[in-house]
């Protein structure tokens, strides 16, 4: 009788702590198909902060651009205004020199 009882119980025990395939079996491919979306949802997520950090990249490197490109602006603007004087103080020495020459001759 005790091997009986005993060998019930343990056969209760068993199925009770089985599983049915068909539940796991779906739950597998619910759970895989959730796994593959949340895979594709942060693909998505990576891909989209690539592109902000790539954007952040051209953004910064067109800035330091535009600053490069002013400051040669500034060197360029004060070279002309440097040759333009110098090219005034000549015409200035010039016109000087000549009057003096033709004043000597009239005198």
């Amino acid at each position: 009788m005790k091997k009986y009882l005993f060998s019930f119980l343990l056969l209760c025990s068993i199925f009770s702590y089985g599983q049915t395939t068909k539940s796991t079996i779906k739950e597998i491919e619910t759970a895989t198909q959730n796994l593959q979306s949340i895979d594709s949802i942060n693909a998505n997520i990576k891909r989209f902060k690539d592109s902000l950090a790539t954007a952040n990249y051209n953004r910064n490197n067109e800035s330091v651009i535009n600053s490069i490109n002013t400051e040669s602006n500034k060197a360029a603007k004060k070279k002309a205004f440097l040759r333009i004087a110098f090219e005034l103080g000549m015409l200035v020495i010039l016109i000087f020199g000549l009057q003096r020459k033709t004043r000597k001759t009239t005198t």
